[in-house]
């Protein structure tokens, strides 16, 4: 009897496994040896950083009291706030801070028992560098004592403190005291401590105390110098005086990331069918087209039923489906009906109630609402009319029917528009204020630009003559409130300038915008209709000047369905004007 032995061989998929579980191990491997490496030499660092850092508290503590000062700082003394270090090939910041401290033993402040806030020193030696994870530093923080009883300070003290948009106290923030004028100058930065307060006890006697405040990824805040253009700056400089207090509260918060983007204004186009022949009809039967009017044909022009296809309405350009409206003729015992089709592969094809409730039954009061349609499922729409006559002496007809549509958006780049803020830094020479925030932006190319704004209240603006274009719509409306730290994207809407024109912005009670109200602006044999846009406004453009104080503005009446009527006999209209309404729902 013969035996078989059978030898496996190496197959492909087992090579291709095994390499793969050989790379996966490499890679591990390769991993490790880097965290170990990133590990070690981070270590090496700290160690270093730590060392120049006790390196210079060792120093300061073999300094008499009254040495321990730095170049700027309150005190003022020789030791350097800033110096840039190299230590076993890390490149180190090394920042060194002395400021006067106030112990809470003897009482703080005015309730001090012997009148002496300068109690002792705080010293804070930071040294900081740079690693692949980002920016890292080693602090070590000691406190100086005189070693005879402490004596009173030379100066004042100044007190700051930071708050939050709540008015909550904000630890953390980062203080800076400049002053010129002083001698020796000063340059000293510190910051709040938990209750949002930081104090620099021995401030020289002297007035412009300059102040900064902020934090990362915080508004700034601060006083202001006077000048030519500021003479009445808000807040303005510190003062200290000898023995006193001086004491202010500034307020910063996170700030917001807002994007713009600049479109032109889309259009309404009314494709309209006026039914003064038959060239508009892709089908029909039993209808006539002749002098602007569809109806019935047959002895008498009554038979009964009757219809005709309109050709497809494909815009080149759309972005949402507006209304279908018409105008026609129903005699007793005739009847008109509208359904909506679309294209279903070159084929019309009844539009589904799912897509527009009801058009299955067909619509008989004009006009139709079409925005819930899906322009990008349903680019192409028709109407199919049915004409019927239950009386063979009459026929309905059809005047005219319009389809409406948006344009798609289409960006506008390189627009420039300023922004303007509500908070104020003080008032010119004639008492008007100064915004603390006006910058003018350019949407460049890509038509959209981004900007970190601190919380306050915005609005947007443009020269008109110099950039050819008004502005004509915003959602939201502006002005914009900005909170802290909550972004949002902006679209604004940019329509040809015109020396006059109105932006209409209309709200319920709760300033939520209304859409599809309409609007009437008149003024003497001038008639002009809009509907306001998702963002609840109209735009009016080409008007002649028309105010109160020239004795001939404008009148403008609002309606909605389910809100009270707004009218309003003065409105005025002069260069870019704006109006706002609120309107009640009933």
């Amino acid at each position: 009897m013969k035996c078989y032995h059978y030898i496996r061989g190496v197959t492909l998929l087992d090579t291709l496994v095994g390499v793969a579980l050989i790379g996966l191990v490499v890679v591990g491997i390769t991993g490790v040896i880097r965290l170990s490496v990133d590990v070690v030499t981070n270590n090496k660092a700290r160690t270093g950083a730590v060392a120049l850092a006790g390196e210079r508290m060792e120093f300061i503590r073999s300094l008499s009291y009254d040495d321990v000062a730095t170049e700027g700082g309150i005190p003022a003394g020789d030791l350097e706030q800033e110096e840039a270090l190299s230590f076993n090939g890390v490149s180190y910041t090394r920042r060194t801070l002395i400021i006067f401290m106030d112990d809470p033993a003897d009482g703080e402040g005015s309730d001090d028992q012997n009148g002496t806030t300068a109690d002792s020193k705080l010293v804070r030696v930071s040294v900081e560098w740079q690693s692949k994870g980002g920016a890292r530093s080693a602090v070590l923080v000691s406190r100086v004592s005189p070693k005879s009883i402490e004596t009173s300070a030379p100066g004042g003290t100044l007190s700051i403190k930071v708050v939050d948009a709540g008015s909550q106290a904000l630890a953390s923030a980062e203080v800076r005291v400049v002053n010129n004028s002083a001698s020796p100058v000063i340059d000293v930065t510190s910051f709040t401590n938990s209750d949002g307060n930081v104090k620099f006890i021995g401030s020289p006697e002297a007035s412009g105390y300059e102040i900064t405040v902020t934090r990362e990824n915080y508004s700034t805040a601060g006083t202001y110098d006077a000048t030519s253009e500021n003479p009445n700056p808000q807040p303005g400089h510190l003062t200290v005086s000898e023995g006193l207090i001086t004491s202010a509260t500034f307020a910063i918060d996170a700030l917001a990331g807002y994007t713009f983007n600049t479109f032109e204004l889309p259009q309404r186009i009314d494709w309209i069918e006026p039914f003064t022949n038959s060239s508009g009809i892709a089908s029909s039967s039993k209808i006539v087209t002749a002098s602007g009017v569809l109806r019935l044909t047959g002895p008498g022009g009554q038979n009964s039923p009757g219809f005709a296809l309109l050709d497809f309405n494909a815009p080149s350009s759309i972005g949402e489906w507006v209304e279908l409206s018409w105008v026609d003729d129903e005699p007793p015992d005739t009847s008109v009906t509208y359904f909506i089709y679309y294209d279903n592969a070159g084929e019309p094809e009844i539009l589904p109630d799912a897509a527009l409730p009801g058009n299955s039954a067909g619509f008989t009061a004009s006009p139709v609402d079409l925005s819930g349609i899906s322009a990008s499922t349903y680019p192409s729409l028709t109407a199919y009319i049915l004409l019927e006559s239950n009386d063979t002496g009459s026929t309905p007809s059809v005047d005219s029917l319009t389809m409406s549509h948006k344009e798609a958006l289409n960006p506008l780049p390189n627009v420039l528009f300023t922004l303007t803020g509500t908070k104020t830094i003080g008032t010119d020479g004639g008492g008007t204020p100064i915004p603390k925030y006006q910058e003018t932006h350019d949407s460049n190319v890509q038509s959209s630009v981004s900007e970190l704004l601190e919380w306050d209240t915005y609005t947007p603006s443009i020269n008109g003559v110099a950039e050819g274009f008004d502005l004509a719509e915003s959602c939201d409306p502006s002005p914009y409130a900005v909170s802290p730290g909550q972004p949002a994207d902006v679209n604004l809407f940019f329509a040809p300038h015109t020396n006059n024109s109105l932006r209409v912005t209309i709200v319920d009670s709760s300033g939520a915008a209304v859409e599809g109200a309409s609007v009437s602006l008149t003024r003497d044999t001038f008639s002009a209709n809009a509907e306001t846009s998702v963002c609840g406004q109209a735009f009016f453009s080409g008007l002649s000047s028309g105010t109160i104080a020239n004795g001939n503005p404008y009148s403008i009446s609002i309606s909605k369905d389910g809100y009270q009527n707004f009218s309003d006999p003065e409105v005025d209209v002069s260069g870019a004007s704006g109006f706002s309404a609120p309107i009640e729902s009933l």
